[in-house]
């Protein structure tokens, strides 16, 4: 029987609470690395949507008629249901490594030398100080908690 031991080393944990007025704004963390081949992250947030319909709807039809002549009573419903709105881009301590412009989900991202992970760039990992950042798109709900964790293994 092969049984594998992985070691987990916790670069970064923080958890935070978002609200409206958090929207258009960028939170950024440092951290520092060295001596290792991969970096593991990845952000949580919820809720992930606005559930009350009639918020949604009243957000949604004032939007409409904010930037177009689309606002007809029955075209706001495919828009429904609304959803908060955070992204992830990293910085290595000399370069831009990459973006996630997507809705979370259970997997973990990953930057290395090489299989990165989509929308991020293979490359050396230098050692230094790096930086991730957190976008807040839009909050749509009365507040949002978000987790982020970053790690590598070896």
């Amino acid at each position: 029987m092969l049984v594998e031991v992985v070691f987990i080393t916790q670069i970064l944990l923080v958890k935070g609470t978002l609200f409206e007025s958090s929207n258009k704004t960028h939170i950024s963390y440092s951290f520092y690395i060295e001596n290792i081949s991969h970096l593991y992250f990845k952000l949580d947030f919820n809720p992930k949507t606005l559930e009350d319909k009639q918020k949604a709807k009243t957000m949604i039809y004032d939007c409409l008629l904010k930037y177009s002549n689309l606002a007809e009573e029955e075209t706001w419903e495919k828009y429904f249901p609304l959803k908060n709105l955070l992204t992830l881009s990293v910085d290595d301590p000399k370069n831009f490594r990459g973006a996630a412009h997507r809705q979370p989900t259970d997997e973990a991202l990953l930057i290395a030398y090489e299989n990165s992970s989509a929308g991020f760039l293979d490359g050396e990992m230098i050692n230094g100080y790096w930086k991730i950042t957190i976008s807040v798109h839009s909050i749509v709900t009365d507040s949002c908690d978000y987790e982020l964790q970053i790690w590598t293994e070896g």
